[in-house]
């Protein structure tokens, strides 16, 4: 049987290799946590409101219903601050959501890119149908906007794994783009801002799409960055030294590996900090 990546797990590889021996060699994964519980449940609103089940009202009440029970639960957000601009935006995402009924769309669609001997797999948010009979892929995003380098250096390869999947399947691909919910697109005098729904102060505004260039040479980019990560993954020894990476509000946030040291030693220190 082929050996099975996503584009998470070889993320996670380059994020922070500690994480990804914790993970996929041991066996131990991370927990949930407010991020990744409450990123699910905007998904599944707006699969509700893509496929009519649900009203603009009721998506909001699904959101507030699993905010508390997250809430319940004992998940946090790092700061009042930030739950704010998180709780507002979605809200006003779901309120203000719109799509045109007439136009086919698929859903969650499973793909699986095939290589030698592994394959890449995993879930397409949203594929959209054009007139012209290609068709568009969205990720809906929760997260904050990424930047140029961040995007370059790993968010971009998630889309273009996509888009190699389908273009296997017989797809013909015409973009490829992030959906970032949290954000608006407001015009300038200059140009076009990027601006946290929370703190919107006008009614003009459009859902905040970031596109990426699909074309040979990126897709060639994504083909390498794939192989070599599988190549490096492979050619690592449970003895050698999976490196942690010197980022704290991953690990106190995202990861959270409680048999990770780097996270014992912040939790320790945020421990004195409060003491």
């Amino acid at each position: 049987m082929n050996e099975k990546f996503s584009y998470s797990k070889l993320s996670t590889f380059h994020t922070c290799k500690r994480a990804y021996y914790i993970n996929y060699i041991l066996g131990q994964r991370n927990s949930d946590n407010i991020y990744s519980i409450l990123g699910t449940s905007v998904h599944e609103c707006v699969e509700g409101l893509l496929q009519q089940e649900l009203t603009r009202e009721q998506a909001i009440e699904k959101f507030e219903q699993d905010l508390d029970f997250a809430d319940v639960l004992g998940f946090t957000f790092i700061s009042d601050k930030t739950k704010n601009n998180f709780t507002t935006s979605i809200h006003h995402y779901l309120s203000h959501f719109e799509f045109d009924k007439n136009v086919e769309i698929e859903i969650e669609k499973p793909f699986c890119l095939e290589f030698d001997d592994y394959c890449v797999q995993g879930y397409i948010d949203l594929i959209i149908h054009n007139s012209d009979g290609t068709v568009s892929i969205v990720d809906l995003k929760t997260s904050s906007m990424y930047n140029k380098k961040s995007i370059e250096e790993d968010h971009c390869y998630q889309l273009l794994i996509y888009a190699l999947a389908l273009e296997n399947e017989g797809y013909i691909v015409r973009d490829v783009s992030w959906d970032m919910m949290k954000y608006a697109q407001v015009k300038t005098k200059r140009s076009t801002k990027n601006v946290l729904r929370s703190e919107l102060d006008t009614d003009e505004f459009k859902p905040c799409k970031v596109y990426y260039p699909l074309n040979e040479e990126s897709k060639k980019k994504c083909l390498n960055w794939i192989e070599d990560t599988v190549k490096e993954i492979r050619s690592m020894d449970i003895f050698d030294n999976w490196e942690c990476i010197d980022n704290s509000f991953y690990c106190q946030n995202i990861c959270k590996q409680e048999s990770c040291e780097r996270f014992k030693e912040l939790k320790r220190n945020y421990a004195k900090n409060f003491n």
